[in-house]
């Protein structure tokens, strides 16, 4: 199944587009998702560990088992003050 992932700030910024696409097989986990991303789009990979994943507009772990329906966001680290 493919899926569409929205970007924010800074990983928008590095792939110059505001959402990627990925494909994926249904049932596979968030942590494996990362795995795809990171060999999809290598200028990514390196906020990738530090990095939350949303999906359905929840903020999921690693073993988080996606599916074709989900809106999903990577969001980069923050930092603020």
């Amino acid at each position: 199944m493919q899926l569409k992932i929205k970007l924010f700030a800074m990983m928008r910024e590095l792939q110059e587009t505001d959402e990627i696409a990925v494909d994926i097989s249904p049932g596979q986990t968030v942590g494996e998702l990362r795995e795809v991303i990171a060999s999809h789009y290598p200028r990514l990979a390196p906020l990738l560990p530090a990095a939350r994943l949303a999906a359905s507009l929840k903020f999921v772990p690693d073993d988080y088992r996606l599916s074709q329906l989900e809106e999903v966001a990577l969001v980069p680290p923050v930092s603020g003050g």
